[in-house]
């Protein structure tokens, strides 16, 4: 094998085959040259693409198992938090609030971390609404302005009108706000970063990426900064969670993985191009809808009092919030059944089925799951009422089935006025 340099600068291999043979009474060697260059390059780029491949189904694998934490640790942090939302009117000392109070910042810090996690193994809680990619773009320049060394100059290139898509704006926010600071942290000294919209028409696949994508129009979203860049070896880790090289205490390695999750939960991609020496390129790709955006107004949701004279039976294998939930229901004047698994929920169900208005099912759970519980209840009547809960989201695989029906879902950790509301608007519809 021969490599070569052609005309035009393009690589060009030459295989060279020198055979020995007999003819008549002489022995003769003759060579053969063949121009194997387009085997050798795609070759190459079957390499790539399978080292790619496997570095996806990576990220799949360690996904599912942060995703099983998340779930299991936001089962904790809703006992934790409900019962200090529940001590907390209960106090008349001013130290004791306050240290209650801190108690529900903790959780609340907690869960931002699990929703991380979520958010990576694409398990984390969506709310779908459309938005305008420009307007997330612009508080995320005003995040990066007061937070940027003054050498550092902002640009933005908008080539799309109206960059409408649809999901959940506080998760995109993130991602898009978490690739920006890396960005921001990769400039040593003076610098550009550029954020530019585009919009494309993708058949099946991007710049020969593997991941397969819904052919359609996407937003494209390119982050781009001309910092300190990547080697090969650290872009095979970076979307994997707690990995950095930041030094400690200036990063915790969730950033780039949350926004791996995001992008991939929305039906979309995010990958990089970056070399040592020579800055990064995000490239985020999103769905777009022609759908009209309008802001949405929020506010606050107060807990509401017991409908009528209702009872519920919570199912769950967590004894503190099954326990936390019988509390406050009591408290708001429900009366309250207890199961501690799917076999004893049935059971009970069946026993009390008269008088069991509502029944809160947690779908993970040993002897029978809330999934298979579901159905059963299902058959035995097909009107009950049902509100599913669980730490992981909507969007899991068990739960979508379920919540596309029309069933409604509340995830862990919930507020105690999120969770009042959604049983009042439950028992209150005939």
């Amino acid at each position: 094998h021969r490599h070569h340099k052609s005309q035009d600068g393009s690589d060009l291999y030459i295989q060279i085959s020198v055979y020995k043979t007999q003819v008549r009474d002489q022995q003769v060697m003759f060579a053969v040259s063949s121009d194997i260059t387009q085997r050798i390059k795609a070759e190459e780029e079957k390499n790539q693409l399978q080292e790619q491949l496997n570095q996806i189904q990576k990220l799949e694998s360690i996904g599912q198992l942060a995703g099983g934490i998340a779930h299991d640790f936001n089962n904790q942090l809703a006992g934790i938090m409900g019962y200090a939302e529940m001590l907390n009117p209960k106090l008349d000392d001013e130290t004791l609030i306050h240290y209650a109070n801190k108690i529900r910042q903790g959780v609340q810090n907690g869960a931002k971390l699990t929703q991380q996690l979520l958010s990576f193994a694409r398990k984390g809680q969506y709310s779908l609404e459309i938005m305008d990619l420009h307007d997330i773009l612009n508080e995320t320049e005003d995040i990066l302005s007061r937070t940027i060394d003054k050498r550092i100059e902002i640009i933005q290139a908008r080539n799309v009108p109206s960059p409408t898509i649809r999901g959940d704006r506080h998760q995109i926010q993130n991602a898009i706000l978490n690739i920006a600071l890396n960005a921001r942290d990769a400039i040593q000294g003076s610098g550009t970063i550029t954020l530019e919209s585009n919009l494309i028409d993708l058949d099946k696949k991007y710049k020969d990426h593997p991941v397969d994508l819904q052919a359609g129009k996407y937003i494209a979203l390119t982050i781009k900064d001309d910092g300190m860049g990547m080697d090969a070896a650290v872009q095979k880790h970076i979307f994997e969670p707690f990995f950095t090289t930041k030094e400690f205490g200036k990063g915790t390695g969730m950033g780039l993985p949350a926004a791996y999750g995001t992008v991939r939960h929305h039906g979309g991609d995010l990958f990089v191009d970056s070399a040592p020496q020579r800055g990064s390129v995000f490239h985020i790709l999103l769905p777009y809808t022609e759908e009209e955006y309008k802001k949405q107004p929020k506010g606050l949701e107060p807990i509401v009092m017991a409908v009528k004279d209702s009872r519920i039976l919570i199912v769950d294998d967590d004894e503190s919030i099954r326990d936390l939930l019988s509390k406050l229901l009591k408290n708001i004047g429900y009366r309250v059944y207890q199961a501690e698994d799917g076999k004893k929920g049935l059971t009970t169900y069946l026993d009390n089925r008269e008088e069991i208005d509502l029944i809160i099912l947690d779908m993970i759970m040993p002897n029978q799951g809330g999934e298979e519980l579901y159905y059963s209840l299902q058959k035995i009547n097909p009107k009950v009422k049902i509100i599913l809960s669980s730490g992981y989201s909507n969007k899991d695989n068990s739960i979508s089935n379920i919540v596309d029906q029309g069933t409604p879902f509340i995830q862990k950790p919930y507020s105690l006025g999120k969770l009042s509301k959604v049983v009042a608007e439950i028992l209150g519809k005939e």
